[in-house]
C-alpha cells in the first residue's frame, strides 16, 4: 500500500496510519510511524528483518539507526510500550540509548550499555564525547600506530610509548633546575693528625643555586634529601712542602664508609721539596638521608691542609 497526503509517503502496512495533519514524512515498513499525527520532516524504515528504524515516534531531530530505533521500550511494529519525547538525539547501533531519557545525545553501541558503557558515547549540548574503550590511531600492530592507555595516572606522570604501538603514564623526569648544586671551602688551613684517614673540614658554602640546606656545615658533610645519583668532586691541597715520599690520598666516604678513594706516594727528588695535592672524582648512587664526606690520608706529622678557594673545596650536584 502506497500513500500520499500533504507530502507524506508511507510504504507499509498501517504506516503513518493515525496521521492527521503532518507533513513531508516518509515512512518504509509495516507500522512505522503509526502514532505520528502532527510531526514533520520524519524519515522512518523499518523493513521485514527488523535491522534499521530511522526517527521516533513523538520526538523531533532525532537520528536513530538501529532495531528497537527509540530509547525505551517503545515498539515501533505493533506500537506497544512507552514512547519518549526527545530531540537532537543520534543512537547507532541495536538497542544503543536504549536507557537514555534526555535530549542532544550520542551513542554508537551494540547493546543497551549506558553513558559508561557504550563504545562511544556523546553530548551535543556541551561538545562532549567519551569513548569507554581503547582509543588507537591507526593500527598499533602495523603502519606505526599506537593505542592510547585505557586508565588515567597519577599526579605528574605523562604519557610515553613503549615504540611497540602502546602509550602509558610514567613518571617524569625529575626538574633538573631544582637538583642542589654545592660548592664547599674552608675558612681556615686545617692541620692533619698522623692518623690516617681524617675527614675535612668544609665549613662554608659557596655555590647554591637552589639555596639547598643540605650541606651541614657544622659536621662538614652533606646530606641527601632526596635519593639520585651524585656526581661528587674534591681537592686537597698542602700549605707546606714535604720532603719525603710517603702515602698520600684523598677519598669520598658515603654513610662513614669509603666508596672511592685515589692514593699515591708523593713524588719528591732529594733536592726539591714540593706540596702534596690530590684530586678526586665521581658519580655515586645515593639514598635519601645518607651523608658525603670527603676525607684525607696522611701519617706526617707538619701537614696543613691550604684553605685557598681554589685548592681546597669539595662540590656535589645531583644530575639524575
Amino acid at each position: 500500500m502506497q500513500i500520499r497526503r500533504d507530502n507524506n509517503t508511507a510504504v507499509g502496512g498501517q504506516a503513518l496510519s493515525t496521521n492527521t495533519s503532518s507533513s513531508s514524512n516518509i515512512a518504509l515498513g509495516a507500522f512505522t510511524l503509526t502514532t505520528n499525527t502532527t510531526g514533520i520532516n520524519n524519515v522512518a524504515d523499518n523493513n521485514n528483518d527488523r535491522n534499521i528504524y530511522i526517527g521516533g515516534p513523538d520526538a523531533s531531530n532525532n537520528v536513530y539507526i538501529r532495531y528497537d530505533a527509540v530509547a525505551g521500550d517503545y515498539n515501533p511494529e505493533d506500537n506497544s510500550g512507552t514512547s519518549e519525547s526527545k530531540s537532537g538525539n543520534v543512537f547507532i547501533g541495536y538497542q544503543s540509548g536504549f536507557n537514555e531519557i534526555n535530549s542532544d545525545r550520542l551513542y554508537i553501541e551494540n547493546s543497551n550499555a549506558g553513558q559508561n558503557g557504550a563504545l562511544i558515547y556523546g553530548r551535543f549540548d556541551n561538545d562532549l564525547v567519551r569513548i569507554n574503550g581503547e582509543l588507537q590511531i591507526s593500527n598499533p600492530g602495523a603502519n606505526n600506530g599506537y593505542a592510547f592507555a585505557l586508565v588515567d595516572g597519577t599526579v605528574d606522570q605523562i604519557l610515553v610509548t613503549d615504540s611497540a604501538g602502546q602509550l602509558s603514564f610514567e613518571d617524569q623526569a625529575p626538574n633538573v633546575n631544582t637538583f642542589p648544586i654545592i660548592r664547599t671551602n674552608m675558612t681556615t688551613n686545617q692541620a692533619l693528625g698522623t692518623g690516617g684517614w681524617q675527614k675535612v673540614a668544609f665549613n662554608s658554602v659557596t655555590l647554591n643555586p637552589t639555596s639547598s640546606t643540605e650541606f651541614q656545615t657544622a659536621n662538614n658533610r652533606f646530606v641527601a634529601e632526596t635519593t639520585g645519583v651524585y656526581r661528587i668532586d674534591s681537592s686537597f691541597h698542602t700549605v707546606n712542602a714535604q720532603a719525603n715520599t710517603e702515602y698520600y690520598g684523598i677519598a669520598v666516604y658515603i654513610n662513614g664508609a669509603l666508596y672511592q678513594e685515589y692514593s699515591v706516594n708523593h713524588y719528591y727528588n732529594t733536592i726539591d721539596a714540593s706540596q702534596v695535592a690530590g684530586q678526586i672524582s665521581c658519580v655515586a648512587s645515593v639514598t635519601a638521608g645518607q651523608t658525603i664526606e670527603i676525607y684525607v690520608n696522611n701519617s706526617q706529622t707538619g701537614v696543613t691542609l691550604d684553605s685557598s678557594y681554589g685548592k681546597t673545596y669539595f662540590t656535589i650536584e645531583r644530575i639524575r
